[in-house]
């Protein structure tokens, strides 16, 4: 779940909310490399978003920015790392029936 304050100005109609994956925690001096970004929008009245389809245990860190009639505003400074979860195991692979005697 992604939250939010508004900024202060003038009437949002939607905002632009973005993922961007890293090779994890960002430590002091480190260059991330960025892997991948997905956007999502959502309505001006909503200061929370459910962010799906991320892939399972990666890390990412988010930015968000407002639109409204006049154009996009600046997007927010990024949000400290997160790491989604698990998801479920791999089927078992090579499975064998041996017969017993």
């Amino acid at each position: 779940m992604v939250r939010w304050v508004p900024g202060e100005g003038f009437r949002v109609s939607h905002y632009s909310v973005k993922a961007v994956s890293s090779m994890g925690p960002h430590t002091e001096g480190s260059r991330d490399a960025v892997e991948e970004e997905f956007v999502k929008t959502c309505e001006g009245s909503k200061t929370e978003m459910l962010f799906t389809g991320l892939n399972n245990f990666s890390w990412y860190r988010f930015t968000i920015c407002a639109h409204n009639s006049s154009g996009v505003g600046p997007w927010s400074r990024m949000s400290l790392e997160v790491r989604t979860k698990a998801g479920v195991p791999l089927p078992p692979m090579d499975l064998e029936v041996l017969q017993s005697k």
